[in-house]
């Protein structure tokens, strides 16, 4: 085990922050522990922040003043080397206090007696000052709080040296809490729960916070251009939302625009971030210059066309975007394009020419997965784009949502039918695919079409009572949705939206198409066999974390359907 380094590349750091920072990493190298470096929480210039699973949470401020260069310092503010500072001690003893108000209010960070289960403490670090030179000042410094170390002892450090008193292990749940309240923004919590991710019964059902590889991505990325591709459930949007955040936490005078390629995952977005607004408010950050779109919505607004004028496909994939493309202009600091794969080049374009130049570059991140491009035929070429992204293979490769059947049948569907493929890249993606799940997953055939749907969804909305929110239905077409609205008993009406808007309290009855960066506990595939396009079959087939039930009006007129059943009789998990 090692430690895990969090930092944005973007902030550099002096250099005695950098040797304190090797001094904290040779202490783990058998060790388990997660540093944040120079960390972006509200106002306060952090340093560094240590939570170590045995011995607890720690923060340091590190300066490098010598006893001489302080020129003069009262409780709050000073002066070193003609410089105005803040007092170093005044700075930890406010992030103490903030921080443990911060944990305090989860009652699952406090044990028995209402104190926190952890050890928790902040540190002045003085690279240049002895202990007798900060004795001296130590009434100019603070004189109510002691929690230093001085030059003499840093040679000697150890871990022991933070450890005041004895107390429990840090358990993955406690660090992932921990890690929630630091940073909001690297919950993946079920939106649909609200304030129930911290509740320990909930901790294994979803993943509640980003895992440390998914953390970096969102934090560590040089500015620039980058991509980042995921396999099916592995959290690609939440790192996206979470990058967007840091970059609004980093930069808060920057104008910032997610886009998506529909209205339905522009919905999910808008929830997750409306779900953290308040929570990150709280710490300061205005998400006002944070904004959201589909892609044509960006075009139409630079285009200055309306949408009612045009209803052909054409229009939409290519003209409109030539049109926006002509009038683009710089406009945002920072674009960030989820669901990349089915953009086409001349919309990848207009994002370009709408971003500004800072520092020599334009911020520009997509995220995506090659093997769920539904409405794009065409691979995106980097090298016609002129496009160099910064930093090479940047994956996502554990699926924690997917079932294991689900994965294992889709990616089986993708391939041709000697198991092999005529894409290299395909091949690789589905070789490093690595399941997390840890749920039984099940996937069943519906015999008795709408009938045995409609009972299928009695028993599971009214027998069961699960929450609606946990089912999704998806259709071939549009007009397929309004026979299945026509035909649904009205006992079953409430529980569902046919709106291709979010909702986090009704199951959601959408098309094929619309289903990419969805997922559902348990969905139901309507008229599967509809389904000409493996890619198109393979985003239906990993949206499920439980079950998935397949109904195929014309069960043997599809090749993928035999296949499936093939599949099905001989997989065994």
């Amino acid at each position: 085990m090692s430690l895990e380094i969090i930092n944005d590349k973007n902030i550099k750091l002096e250099t005695f922050q950098l040797e304190f920072q090797n001094k904290i990493k040779d202490f783990y190298k058998n060790g388990k522990a997660i540093l944040y470096v120079k960390p972006q929480i509200r106002d306060f210039n952090l340093d560094f922040l240590l939570i170590d699973s045995l011995r607890g949470v720690f923060i340091f401020k590190v300066v490098d003043w010598k006893h001489e260069e302080i020129e003069y310092m009262n409780s709050v503010v000073g002066e070193v080397r003609e410089k105005g500072v803040k007092n170093p001690f005044f700075q930890v003893k406010q992030n103490y206090n903030y921080f443990k108000g911060l944990f305090e209010n989860q009652d699952f960070l406090l044990n028995e007696s209402g104190e926190l289960k952890f050890n928790f403490r902040t540190f002045v670090v003085f690279t240049q000052m002895k202990s007798n030179h900060i004795k001296n000042f130590k009434h100019k410094f603070n004189d109510s709080y002691k929690e230093y170390i001085p030059k003499e002892n840093l040679g000697m450090l150890d871990l022991n040296y933070f450890l005041s008193s004895p107390k429990e292990t840090l358990s993955d749940k406690t660090i992932n809490c921990i890690r929630g309240c630091i940073y909001p923004e690297i919950l993946i919590t079920d939106i649909e729960k609200k304030d129930e991710f911290l509740n320990e019964d909930l901790v294994d059902e979803t993943i509640k916070v980003l895992d440390t590889k998914q953390e970096k991505l969102a934090k560590n990325l040089e500015n620039g251009f980058q991509i980042i591709t995921g396999v099916p459930g592995s959290g690609k949007t939440v790192v996206l939302i979470s990058r967007a955040i840091h970059l609004a936490k980093a930069h808060p005078n920057w104008k910032i625009k997610i886009l998506t390629y529909n209205r339905t995952l522009k919905s999910r977005i808008e929830s997750k971030i409306n779900y953290l607004k308040p929570i990150l408010e709280f710490e300061g950050l205005n998400l006002n210059n944070l904004t959201i779109d589909t892609f044509h919505t960006l075009a139409l607004e630079i285009a200055e066309v309306e949408a009612g004028d045009f209803n052909n496909s054409d229009f939409w994939k290519d003209e409109l975007p030539k049109i926006a493309l002509s009038k683009a202009t710089p406009s945002y600091d920072a674009i960030l394009v989820d669901e990349y794969q089915d953009f086409k080049e001349d919309w990848i374009k207009v994002c370009i020419k709408s971003l500004n130049m800072i520092d020599n570059q334009k911020n520009l991140l997509l995220v995506g997965d090659p093997l769920q491009a539904i409405y794009n035929n065409d691979e995106l070429s980097l090298k016609s784009l002129n496009l160099s992204p910064i930093d090479k293979n940047l994956s996502l490769n554990f699926s924690y949502r997917t079932g294991k059947k689900q994965m294992l049948l889709a990616s089986n569907l993708i391939l041709d039918d000697n198991g092999t493929t005529s894409s290299a890249n395909v091949l690789s993606e589905l070789e490093n695919i690595k399941l997390q799940t840890n749920h039984n997953s099940e996937i069943y055939f519906v015999e008795r079409g709408y009938t045995e749907i409609f009972d299928i969804l009695n028993f599971l909305l009214i027998k069961e009572k699960i929450n609606p929110e946990d089912l999704m239905i998806l259709v071939p077409t549009n007009k397929t949705k309004e026979d299945f609205y026509r035909l649904l008993p009205n006992n079953l009406t409430s529980f569902l939206t046919f709106s291709k808007d979010f909702s986090d309290t009704h199951g959601v009855v959408t098309t094929y198409y619309s289903a990419k960066g969805l997922e559902a506990k348990i969905c139901i595939l309507v008229e599967f066999e509809k389904i000409k396009n493996k890619k198109i079959a393979y985003v239906a087939l990993t949206r499920a974390s439980e079950q998935t039930y397949i109904y195929c009006k014309e069960k043997f007129s599809n090749h993928n359907i035999i296949k499936i059943e093939n599949f099905l009789k001989n997989i065994h998990i």
